[in-house]
C-alpha cells in the first residue's frame, strides 16, 4: 500500500509540472510583437477587405451566409470568418485593424472547390492587399485552401 501511495504522489507531481519556459517566452514574444506592431501587415484594413470581397466571383460572391469574429490569440487582433454556401474567407487582423493573413477556402461539405476558382480568388485578394505577400500556401483536396501571409 505504501508503494502505491508513493507512485500516486509521483504521478500527480509530474502532472502538475509547470510549463517549460520556452513556451512562456514564445507566448510573451508573440504578445510583445503584436502590441508593438512589429508583425508584418498589408496596407489595408480588415473592414476594407471585407467590403471588397462582396464583389468576388463564386464561391465567395455576395453576402455571406454566416459571419463570426473572434479574438486572435496569436496577435491580440481578430479573426473574421465569412462563410458562403460553397466556400469561406478567413481574415486575420492585428490590433490596429490591418490585415496580416487571409485564408480562402473553395469548397464546403460535399461541394468541391476548383483550382481555377481558388487561383482567381488569390489574384483578386493580392490586388486588394496592395502588397506582395511573403507566403502563399495552397492545400489541395475537395476543399482547396490558399493562405496569403504578409
Amino acid at each position: 500500500m505504501k508503494r502505491f501511495s508513493i507512485a500516486a504522489a509521483l504521478i500527480l507531481s509530474a502532472c502538475s509540472a509547470a510549463p517549460t519556459t520556452i513556451d512562456n517566452e514564445s507566448a510573451v514574444a508573440n504578445e510583445v510583437a503584436a502590441s508593438e506592431g512589429t508583425r508584418a501587415a498589408f496596407p489595408i484594413s480588415g473592414d476594407d477587405l471585407m467590403m471588397g470581397v462582396v464583389g468576388f466571383d463564386r464561391p465567395w460572391n455576395g453576402k455571406p451566409a454566416h459571419q463570426t469574429t473572434t479574438r486572435d490569440d496569436l496577435t491580440g487582433g481578430a479573426s473574421t470568418m465569412l462563410i458562403y454556401p460553397a466556400g469561406a474567407i478567413n481574415i486575420f487582423t492585428l490590433p490596429n485593424g490591418k490585415v496580416w493573413r487571409v485564408r480562402l477556402i473553395a469548397g464546403q461539405g460535399d461541394r468541391c472547390g476548383s483550382v481555377a476558382q481558388l487561383s482567381k480568388g488569390v489574384e483578386a485578394v493580392r490586388q486588394m492587399l496592395q502588397a506582395k505577400p511573403s507566403r502563399v500556401n495552397l492545400t489541395d483536396g475537395c476543399s482547396r485552401t490558399a493562405t496569403i501571409t504578409a
